[in-house]
């Protein structure tokens, strides 16, 4: 029989250590018999298969991670409920494994709870990770033995055990195996993994177990309630921060009974600080003070009233919107809900019948009742017509919080003159609900650079300042949603030469910096919905990115103009079936692709504009290991979010700093040009930019670059033509200008002529990115005339112009 060093701590504070010997399995069973029966739980000691040293946590602990010198046995807890203790004793009989089994004190037989205990042969020492992996691997194989049955907390490093029996229930069940020490296995069978030991803070405790003085769980009617006292003392008593705290309770028994561990850690976090109700009597209008001394306690412990002759329909309203405030927010005073639809978790109006069954649900619903002389509580249900006056009362905006967005994975904000990374839950400051918990990692700032430089590999832009133009967009994201502009933010407009030109896949790929998606909008010609309508719909939902896809024509949204200089404002947003709610639009980023498009004057000004060249058939695209660039942001969305947030961190660092630039928005523009000139090294934000808005303004403009760019296609590029032969080339394609040909050629020709005279008025060469377009004046057939010459630059300058050059 082999013999395993074992920690005995006599309390769950694990301030001092009671004994540390070397025991066999026969020799321990003997102490656990022995131990005099407890009061309650947490006057039992605990037992370890490992050595501590002298450090201390910050509690005065010397039970944690960081101070375990050697593993000499590993242990495991089963308190799921279905197992019977002897089916676990049959399959480690089989295995031929040496164990010691006990039931714990919250045993029953229809709830069966036990613990297993296996001797190493060799004790493990190394490293804190060393050991960690390597006992976790032991753990791992016991419970692929027991049919991988186990929960997380076994796997966790510093985990300790209670022993011994309560007062009053019955003396544990006690089995003891024979056999081979787990680690001395012949073929052990391959280990069964499920939430690996992971790194604690020094001051963690594992829950059940609790080291320090977290509240006892044997004291809780089930496990949520406990994980909800614990999240409620670190937040409010010891002060703790969100992230800390969901290291601390990573493996509690109730987050490791879900499918997701973290969201359930966030939503006891989430449900303490909606707990902080506004200052003021929620029952404050009621009048008989016998009535709210009845049902004060009940209203403090989480329980709704319906209206009544003695409970006003104002109070019952406060008490049922204070009782939702951890579920429960206020858009503009419209209460809404953040829920997971078709097209993923995003903000929904909650409708009296949903908010009744949500009460019913949820809530322990009571009524007072009058009789006999005196009043008494009896349950009840949420009428639709009280859950109408809810929705309707003007307590809405002073008892829920006000939420603006919904993000999937934390991002960087501006907070008190700091960069503060928000915690998964709702986050009052900005009013943004995170979905999810994954922390974003310190990349090394050479790393982020190159990785974002990387991902625009595979694209050919017009020029180099349309290269900046795209860096700077895959920034834009954090600094906009994160509230670091002070100015109002331009567009993203991404414009491709041709159709598969990879334009949608790059507008995605600015929002995957962030974890996000966009939220599309494409371009209606008929059925129900404007514009407006859907931009409306999107911000409501609370989507932070939005796509309006493949536009053609002309964009003209006043509603669009109005979110893009609203600074701080409020804008008002209308759909159908619901009043006109009022959005604070500051932190929302549009993004619209195009392949030909005409802007008014004030929305050309109001666009950052990326042109991007089509690679030839035949190009080969970079390739990752999960495929093109975009699936391999999808798959590591965290390592680019901290790519962008150490680009971020640089710049405001150094003091959030900006360039001149003559822009609309040129606060903005300004710390876009200083990111990619001063951190990438790259050509200025705006070269070419107003020339490039001006084509976008024009009535024409549209048309004369998809003329050049027919021309490429023709293969009529480096030739000298006259108007005339411009209009064959656009009627051949199907092109026309603002208003249509006319019917003769002769009024065809002449019209092209305006035009052009129009789009030459500033200057003799057009710019289309990888084209231009040059006007030259000499004689054609003895009499002035104009050609019209369309090069690509890659080629060289245009050939030069001969007088009397036979038209094409």
């Amino acid at each position: 029989m082999s013999a395993a060093t074992i920690t005995i701590f006599p309390t769950n504070k694990g301030t001092s250590i009671d004994s540390v010997r070397s025991m066999t399995l026969a020799e321990l069973e003997t102490v656990i018999r022995m131990v005099r029966p407890a009061t309650v739980k947490d006057q039992l000691p605990l037992l370890k298969f490992a050595t501590f040293g002298d450090q201390r946590s910050p509690g005065g602990s010397l039970r944690h991670d960081a101070n375990t010198l050697s593993i000499t046995g590993c242990e495991a807890d089963y308190d799921g409920g279905e197992m019977p203790m002897a089916d676990a004793v049959a399959l480690c009989t089989n295995a031929g494994i040496e164990a010691l089994f006990y039931t714990s004190a919250s045993h029953t037989p229809e709830k069966p709870r036990w613990r297993v205990l296996c001797p190493l042969a060799a004790p493990i020492t190394g490293t804190e990770n060393e050991l960690r992996e390597r006992r976790a691997h032991w753990v791992g194989v016991l419970n692929a033995i027991l049919g991988g049955t186990l929960k997380g907390e076994s796997f966790a490093l510093s985990q300790t055990f209670y022993f011994g029996a309560i007062a009053g229930r019955p003396a544990p069940e006690i089995v003891r195996l024979a056999g081979t020490c787990i680690d001395k296995m012949r073929n052990p069978p391959e280990p069964v993994m499920l939430v690996s030991a992971r790194s604690k803070a020094p001051s963690a405790a594992t829950v059940d177990d609790a080291a320090d003085d977290w509240p006892s769980l044997v004291e809780y009617a089930d496990r949520s309630a406990h994980l909800l006292a614990c999240v409620r003392k670190a937040l409010l008593v010891k002060k703790l921060s969100p992230p800390t705290i969901r290291k601390l309770f990573a493996d509690h028994p109730h987050a490791l009974d879900q499918s997701d561990p973290a969201r359930a850690v966030n939503r006891a976090i989430e449900r303490v600080l909606a707990g902080q109700p506004p200052a003021g009597d929620v029952l404050e209008g009621m009048t008989d003070s016998r009535v709210v001394a009845l049902v004060r306690p009940h209203v403090e412990a989480g329980a709704v009233l319906v209206p009544s002759d003695d409970v006003p329909h104002s109070v019952a309203a406060r008490i049922t919107l204070r009782a939702l405030r951890d579920r429960m927010y206020s858009q503009d005073g419209h209460v809404v809900e953040v829920a997971r639809t078709p097209e993923g978790v995003s903000i929904q109006p909650v409708r009296d019948q949903a908010l009744a069954s949500r009460v019913d649900d949820r809530r322990q619903v009571l009524k007072v009742h009058f009789k006999n002389g005196r009043h008494t509580l009896g349950p009840s249900r949420m009428p639709v017509s009280s859950a109408a006056v809810v929705l309707a009362s003007a307590a809405v905006r002073e008892e829920l919080r006000e939420i603006r967005l919904v993000l999937k994975r934390p991002i960087a904000v501006e907070h008190s003159g700091r960069l503060q990374v928000l915690h998964p839950g709702f986050n009052d400051g900005p009013g943004i609900y995170v979905t999810a918990g994954e922390a974003i990692p310190n990349v090394a700032f050479d790393v982020a650079k190159r990785d974002l430089l990387a991902l625009l590999d595979g694209y050919q832009f017009a020029s180099a300042a349309d290269h900046s133009r795209a860096v700077a967009a895959l920034v834009l994201p954090a600094l906009a949603l994160g509230g670091m502009l002070s100015g109002n933010k331009p567009m993203l407009l991404i414009e491709a030469n041709e159709p598969q030109g990879g334009k949608t896949k790059l507008a995605k790929a600015i929002a995957t910096t962030l974890g996000e998606r966009q939220q599309a909008i494409t371009q209606r010609t008929g059925g129900v919905g404007s514009l407006d309508e859907s931009i409306s719909e999107a911000l409501l939902r609370g989507a932070p990115c939005i796509l309006l896809d493949n536009f053609r024509g002309h964009l003209d949204s006043p509603h669009l103009e109005a979110i893009q200089t609203a600074g701080n404002a409020l804008i008002g947003c209308r759909v159908p079936h619901r009043s006109v709610v009022w959005l604070p639009v500051s932190n929302y980023l549009f993004t619209l692709t195009s392949n030909g498009l005409q802007l008014t004057e004030d929305q050309s000004n109001r666009v950052l504009v990326v042109r991007i060249v089509r690679r030839p058939d035949g190009y080969e695209f970079p390739e990752y290991s999960e495929g093109g660039f975009l699936e391999h942001m999808e798959a590591n969305p965290s390592h680019y979010a901290g790519c962008v947030l150490t680009v971020v961190r640089h710049w405001f660092d150094a003091g959030k700093p900006r360039n001149p630039v003559q822009h609309a928005f040129f606060e903005t523009m300004g710390v876009l040009d200083w990111i990619v000139r001063e951190i990438f090294g790259m050509a200025p934000l705006l070269d070419e930019h107003r020339t490039i808005t001006a084509r976008l303004a024009s009535p024409d403009g549209g048309f004369i670059r998809s003329l050049a760019l027919e021309v490429e296609r023709q293969q009529r590029l480096g030739r000298w033509v006259l108007a005339s032969s411009l209009v064959d080339t656009a009627k051949t394609a199907g092109l026309a200008p603002n208003g249509g040909w006319p019917e003769s050629d002769d009024e065809s020709n002449k019209l092209m002529g305006r035009v052009l005279a129009k789009a030459f008025a500033k200057s003799e060469v057009l710019d289309y990115g990888h084209l231009h377009m040059r006007r030259a004046v000499g004689q054609y057939d003895h009499k002035p005339a104009k050609r019209y010459c369309v090069w690509r630059l890659a080629d060289g300058p245009p050939p030069p112009y001969v007088d009397d050059e036979a038209p094409l």
